[in-house]
């Protein structure tokens, strides 16, 4: 080969080598840059917001409420159950419609609550509502009974002059 072909060869071998270098050079300065704004912009949402992640690393939350799941199992209370037990409530009333009968109660606490044919309470259900009486089916959950339920029939005393 002649010195001149040489001579080039070299030259555009050298320009080709610089100007990669160049290039990566300008892409590890705007990685640099990347990580600092990355970094102002975390510690601007830390300032203003306050916020503390707390990160276990497969621990234990020291503060995790271990006693939650019990807790959430005692207050597990059933739909459409009236906040009351049948012994206590006072039968005031029953009002009949089209041969369908509803009975008005009366809560210890002074509450007022309409009951229908099975309808649930805390300890049982309304059977059955008849014109002068309520008829209560009580679930007993004392492990000694053998029998598991029992009736209870509350009436309405009625006087002779309302009779008709």
């Amino acid at each position: 080969m002649s010195e001149k072909k040489l001579y080039i060869f070299f030259t555009v071998l050298f320009f080709l080598i610089n100007g990669l270098s160049v290039s990566q050079n300008r892409k590890t300065r705007v990685d640099k840059s990347d990580k600092t704004n990355t970094v102002k912009s975390f510690k601007k949402i830390s300032d203003t917001n306050l916020l503390y992640h707390y990160d276990p690393q497969n621990r234990r939350d020291p503060f995790y409420d271990l006693l939650r799941g019990l807790k959430a199992a005692k207050k597990k209370v059933q739909k459409g159950v009236k906040p009351f037990y049948i012994n206590e409530i006072q039968l005031t009333g029953i009002i009949g419609f089209k041969g369908t009968y509803s009975a008005m109660v009366v809560t210890p606490e002074g509450e007022a609550y309409s009951l229908k044919t099975g309808d649930k309470l805390m300890d049982g259900i309304v059977e059955k509502v008849g014109p002068d009486y309520v008829k209560f089916i009580q679930i007993l959950k004392s492990p000694i009974m053998l029998k598991k339920t029992r009736e209870i029939i509350k009436r309405i005393n009625m006087d002779e002059n309302s009779k008709e």
